[in-house]
């Protein structure tokens, strides 16, 4: 019994430790194609944002115009960006 007991508690402290760790991984995650032109086809341009457990990651966007493709980055922290 006693043996038992212990390594319940020993199993209890790696779960904690795993499900702290892992709040730092990829969670949450978005993806949306757009067309902000109206008068080009296709829904050429996106944006994706990725995410950890504590609302933290990134947000990436592509721009696509006839001139080129622009890509745009943000930082988001706890599920708000500074820009």
């Amino acid at each position: 019994m006693a043996r038992t007991e212990t390594i319940l508690e020993s199993l209890e402290q790696r779960v904690k430790m795993l499900e702290e760790a892992s709040r730092m991984n990829i969670q949450k995650t978005g993806f949306l194609r757009f067309n902000p032109f109206h008068n080009m086809g296709g829904d050429n341009s996106f944006i994706i944002i990725l995410l950890d457990g504590d609302n933290n990651g990134i947000a990436l966007s592509s721009l696509y115009t006839r001139e080129g493709v622009r890509v745009y980055a943000k930082v988001i922290e706890q599920g708000e960006s500074k820009y």
